[in-house]
């Protein structure tokens, strides 16, 4: 066996999918010879050259990773420790200062399950920040030794470690929210005296690489003794998966057999998983230097398009009282806004990208678009895409799809609209319905272009019930006693005046007069629009509001009835008055006087 004084493992992260208990991971004995079978035989396991050039339409779908496996680390190291004071250490080889934690092998500060280090920001999923929380569960020091450990996640640097497990989970950014993620993670340049630990049932798939592969495997069964120095012994609880470099002994086939350092950097291993918490863990054998282990996001395995039904693309709806809906209903004088979604997988090896990505929305020609824009979360980066809306149909194309940074994030089409059409066109057309809608019903169209060429995506469909502005009539019955009429005066004319405001917005007046020709009389307000009004009368000289009664669709409020207009029935009320002045002029006739100049 070799024993490097450094040893560099390169990693490439995603993410996971379900709560499990904390593996115990252990193992010096897990690089005794003999003991490793080749990874290519594991299994299920997937062949694939990560040293190839990645070109999509040349690889089988049986190697590709899904696109939901994508993220995009933001650091390398974590933001901040929990649980102990940090501490430094200086790295022999590299002259680096690296921050990070004492864990003394007998007591000391730091309690096993409760300290560890957060990555704030860390990545992208869906659209989404995510936080990472990296708590070391269980380490075991070498012997008369102080260990030392540093970050976890993107990269992990230790110290005088037999073995340290540690627990992975996944929170909404600046939140306590776990965060179901699906992930794709890459190790390289793996040496025999240290190795990776997964749980079974915590990965999803196993990759391994076609060309040189010297990545080995085996099973550490429940209640497994491990041993570590020889002394120190553990009795595993569950089982376990150790992946690590095969030494000469392990190799089963000629040709394989000249282990060194820079045949084992071209071991390479991935796998996927799935959900909010997973565990990992690193053993080592080695009692010298400080070891490290990288992670990135650098898929090499390539991707397969989004295929129809699987994909995640889908088109919500929101105006202003509904968000991100599938149905929606307002009123015609109101605008909305539909909102396309879809992800652009995390893509950065040449070859191995789009030739293109268009969102399309054929809006209905009855509606006027107002705005259109592309979103990546909250950022407007419309620039990025070429935007058309000839003959009504919303198309936006990626300008730069060679890009890296366009890849691995999700983007969202929002198109505003508003009505274009009149309750009378429509009613013409009988488009309208006996409440007086329209639905305006599509889907929105997802193209991603490769070789292959075009792979074409249905969003759900959406549906905005639109509802035309309603009329109601409104009947003002007027009502004097018989003793109050006097023929002298004539027939009492009143004037009433109804003003509001439309359910649109619109500030409406209207004026009708009635004349008594008995006690009872009525005036009509015909086809009034929809909205909140105030009717009154004007004073006159001999009369004066007594009451108000018979109200309906309103409420008296004074001398004046409040009406909502819109509804199925019609609006009323009886405004009662009674004779003030018996004196003066008649109510509705001209008398001419004629005056006589004296003779002189």
């Amino acid at each position: 066996m070799i024993v490097t004084r450094t040893k560099r493992v390169a990693a490439l992260v995603v993410i996971l999918l379900c709560l499990c208990t904390c593996p115990g991971i252990l193992g010096y004995g897990a690089v005794d010879a003999s003991l490793l079978a080749s990874l290519s035989s594991f299994p299920g396991v997937k062949a694939f050259d990560f040293t190839a050039d990645p070109v999509r339409e040349n690889v089988s779908a049986s190697t590709m990773v899904g696109p939901e496996y994508s993220i995009k680390l933001t650091k390398e190291f974590p933001d901040e420790y929990f649980g102990v004071q940090t501490s430094q250490l200086r790295d022999g080889d590299s002259g680096e200062t690296v921050t990070g934690l004492f864990m003394q092998r007998d007591g000391g500060t730091a309690a096993k399950g409760n300290c560890g280090c957060i990555y704030r920001n860390m990545f992208q999923y869906k659209g989404q920040w995510v936080d990472v929380k990296t708590t070391y569960v269980d380490w075991l020091c070498q012997v008369k030794k102080v260990a030392f450990m540093c970050g976890g996640f993107a990269n992990c640097r230790w110290q005088a470690l037999w073995y340290l497990e540690m627990k992975h989970e996944f929170f909404l950014a600046g939140t306590d929210t776990p965060v179901n993620v699906k992930g794709y993670l890459e190790y390289a340049d793996m040496d025999n005296s240290q190795g990776m630990l997964l749980k079974p049932g915590e990965y999803d798939g196993i990759w391994v690489n076609s060309s040189e592969t010297i990545i080995g495997y085996r099973n550490i069964q429940t209640n497994t003794d491990i041993v570590h120095n020889r002394t120190i012994v553990h009795q595993l609880d569950h089982d376990m998966l150790c992946i690590q470099s095969m030494t000469n002994d392990d190799y089963p086939a000629e040709g394989e057999s000249n282990y060194n350092r820079q045949v084992a950097a071209k071991g390479t291993f991935a796998y996927t998983f799935s959900g909010s918490v997973i565990h990992t863990g690193i053993i080592d054998d080695d009692a010298s230097g400080i070891n490290i282990m990288n992670s990135s996001s650098k898929k090499h395995v390539p991707s397969a398009l989004p295929q129809p039904g699987t994909a995640d693309v889908a088109k919500k709806v929101s105006d202003q009282d509904e968000t991100d809906v599938a149905l929606n209903h307002v009123r015609s004088w109101q605008q909305w806004t539909y909102r396309i979604k879809a992800i652009v997988p995390l893509e950065t090896e040449q070859g191995n990208m789009y030739d293109g990505f268009t969102i399309s929305d054929s809006i209905d020609p009855g509606l006027i678009i107002q705005e259109v824009k592309v979103k990546r979360v909250d950022e407007d980066v419309s620039e990025l895409f070429e935007i058309s809306t000839e003959d009504n149909v919303v198309t936006v194309e990626a300008a730069n799809i060679t890009d890296p940074s366009f890849y691995g994030c999700t983007y969202i089409l929002e198109i505003t609209v508003k009505t274009r059409e009149t309750k009378e066109e429509l009613t013409e057309q009988n488009l309208l319905n006996e409440n007086l809608e329209k639905d305006y019903s599509n889907v929105a169209l997802v193209t991603y272009t490769d070789g292959k060429g075009e792979n074409e995506i249905e969003t759900n469909l959406t549906s905005t019930i639109v509802q035309f502005e309603r009329e109601s009539d409104i009947a003002i019955t007027k009502t004097i006693r018989n003793e109050d009429r006097y023929a002298e005066h004539g027939d009492e004319v009143f004037i009433f005046r109804l003003y509001g405001v439309t359910a649109s917005g619109q500030e409406k007046e209207y004026n009708r007069a009635v004349t008594m020709d008995s006690n009872t009389e009525t005036v009509w307000f015909r086809n009034i629009p929809e909205g909140e009004y105030s009717c009154s009368e004007y004073d006159t000289f001999r009369f004066c509001p007594a009451s108000i009664t018979n109200v309906t669709g309103g409420r008296a409020n004074g001398d004046t009835v409040d009406f909502t207009t819109g509804g199925e029935q019609t609006c009323s009320a009886t405004f009662i008055n009674i004779r003030k002045s018996w004196e003066n002029y008649s109510d509705s006739s001209l008398k001419v006087n004629r005056i006589g100049l004296g003779n002189n």
